[in-house]
């Protein structure tokens, strides 16, 4: 069995087509590597009087479109954590580095300047 095409979607295109969900995800697919190709259908689905499935696919098109973008944003946020997360490790294992370079003194030093800050004698 050969894989379906473009062409041959186009070419399947009937009065009687249906196209649901599948069928949009399917030109949604197609139309994302090649912009004219929905086009193409378009002009089709006129020749065939079926300008409902464009209304119906421009519904599936705005959720999709909308799905992703809340992909992208969940994404996002997860990957600023990761990097505040990260960066926050970095400074604690500097500042542990940065402890154990200090002689006695300077860690006496920086012991009173920290309980200073906190308020405690």
């Amino acid at each position: 069995m050969s894989e379906p095409s473009k062409e041959n979607f186009v070419q399947s295109l009937t009065a009687d087509t249906w196209c649901g969900w599948d069928w949009c995800r399917k030109l949604y697919g197609y139309s994302v590597t090649d912009p004219a190709f929905l086009e193409r259908v378009f002009a089709r689905l006129d020749e065939l009087n079926r300008p409902r499935v464009k209304t119906i696919y421009g519904i599936y098109y705005r959720t999709q479109i909308a799905h992703e973008r809340a992909q992208e944003r969940e994404a996002g946020e997860w990957l600023t954590r990761q990097i505040d997360k990260n960066y926050e490790r970095q400074v604690k294992e500097w500042q542990k580095q940065s402890l154990q370079s200090m002689s006695d003194n300077e860690l006496l030093a920086k012991l009173k300047e920290v309980r200073a800050r906190r308020g405690v004698s």
